[in-house]
């Protein structure tokens, strides 16, 4: 967004011009919860996900006047995904599951789910200096890949015994969700940006929020959990094929400028996944629940060029219950949540 708080020399964007921002996210997520309360013992066994994402994002907008302007966005994953394998032959461990011994990975890449989002500012920008709100109203397009497939090792079982050596075989199936570059189908993007200064243009508030609308139900993918009669396709609590789930995230904090190209800011963040979407089905395999974030940054201005730096630390995660879990209690699946999140951006303004 085109907002003078990202930086203290930074002013509104002039109708004509163009404007680049570049990101590196990266994000390890291995600790496991289910509900509020996290599950200690997957990593004290070993036998914890590991999700490694990292997301190239490219924005560019073009300001068409003081207070229309379109922001077209181009994310690109690189993410690989570790599970572990067990032992039934062997004795189980101080937790009474079957030891783990060895990992499996998969991994996916490629172009995610292309945004189109403009925006109106709500307040006219020449005479608004020190406080304003956006309004974004947009779609996203699904232009990333849902069906990325790998090979990956499953555990070999004979029928009626657990004695067997260990043995493993390759098969190719569909990645997890949680990698998989889009979901498959479209979405409608309500956005909401806004900015106040203070104390002699030193300080400024922000707010920020996105929804993410995905009328759609499920993709059609199939997410190979559907070994019990109960996770069929149409039974209840299914989870055969994956969800197209709403998503969302919201920030708000403050920022002080100690000189004229350097600002420090610390603020929370609330991002996560709905159990329910607000138009069409909630059906099929989706983790939803939320992480909320302490998260501090830094900014450095120099002309049109904006460097920075936020690194949000996990302070509460919660995977809540999915339809499919509501649909058979007690069910209650579990989620890999990060503890922080490293975000690296660069913006530009011609």
């Amino acid at each position: 967004m085109n907002a003078p708080v990202i930086g203290a020399e930074a002013g509104y964007a002039g109708a004509g011009s163009w404007s680049m921002a570049t990101s590196w996210r990266y994000q390890k997520s291995d600790r496991h919860f289910r509900g509020n309360q996290e599950e200690e013992d997957r990593q004290a066994e070993g036998s914890e996900v590991i999700n490694r994402i990292h997301m190239l994002e490219l924005a560019i907008t073009k300001t068409f006047s003081d207070r229309w302007s379109l922001t077209f966005g181009i994310p690109y994953f690189m993410m690989e995904r570790s599970n572990a394998l067990r032992d039934p032959s062997l004795p189980p461990n101080q937790f009474g599951n079957s030891p783990v011994v060895a990992r499996t990975e998969t991994q996916a890449r490629g172009i995610g789910d292309i945004t189109v989002v403009p925006r109106w500012w709500a307040f006219d920008p020449p005479t608004h200096p020190k406080f304003n709100l956006a309004l974004g109203f947009g779609v996203k397009l699904p232009t990333g890949e849902n069906n990325v497939q790998d090979t990956r090792q499953v555990r070999v079982d004979t029928p009626g015994t657990t004695t067997e050596p260990f043995e493993v075989e390759n098969v190719v199936r569909t990645v997890d969700q949680s990698i998989q570059p889009g979901d498959g189908g479209f979405g409608i993007i309500l956005d909401l940006q806004g900015f106040l200064r203070f104390g002699k243009n030193k300080g400024a508030a922000y707010l920020t929020g996105t929804y993410l609308i995905n009328p759609s139900n499920t993709n059609g993918v199939a997410t190979y959990r559907g070994n019990t009669s109960s996770l069929l396709p149409g039974a209840p609590g299914s989870e055969a094929y994956m969800s197209v789930p709403d998503q969302y995230l919201y920030r708000a904090g403050a920022t002080w400028f100690p000189t004229s190209k350097l600002g420090f800011s610390l603020g929370a963040r609330w991002e996560g996944v709905a159990v329910r979407d607000l138009i069409g089905g909630s059906n099929g395999f989706r983790r939803p629940g939320y992480a909320f974030s302490v998260e501090p940054g830094m900014t450095y201005t120099a002309g049109p060029h904006t460097f920075s730096l936020l690194v949000p630390i996990a302070a509460h995660r919660n995977r809540q219950k999915s339809v499919p879990d509501l649909e058979v209690p007690p069910r209650h699946g579990d989620a890999a949540f990060a503890d922080y999140v490293v975000i690296f951006g660069y913006f530009r303004r011609f």
